[in-house]
């Protein structure tokens, strides 16, 4: 049985959108808000500015934005899998 995600945190999304460097040390957080999380994003999801700022330094987005944000981007079961499997840093089930 597979681990399934409750909340995923800015770095799993960096990950999941290919926003990391080659050996995956450094993940490009700004460029995770403009070309993916920008106002209109945001807006359409209803995630405040705030609420998204509020998810940083390890802290993860809450189950109901999670929950937004993977239905928003489509991201597969697999991707989400795959992003638990490699960096373990949320909690798991999505």
């Amino acid at each position: 049985m597979s681990k399934q995600i409750r909340t995923l945190t800015k770095t799993q999304l960096c990950y999941i959108f290919d926003l990391c460097n080659a050996t995956g040390s450094r993940c490009y957080y700004s460029r995770l808000r403009i070309d993916f999380f920008n106002d209109k994003a945001l807006s359409e999801m209803g995630i405040s500015l705030e609420d998204y700022e509020r998810a940083t330094r390890g802290r993860p987005f809450s189950y109901m934005h999670t929950r937004k944000i993977v239905d928003y981007f489509k991201i597969s079961r697999d991707e989400l899998e795959e992003v638990m499997s490699s960096k373990p840093t949320s909690q798991s089930a999505i």
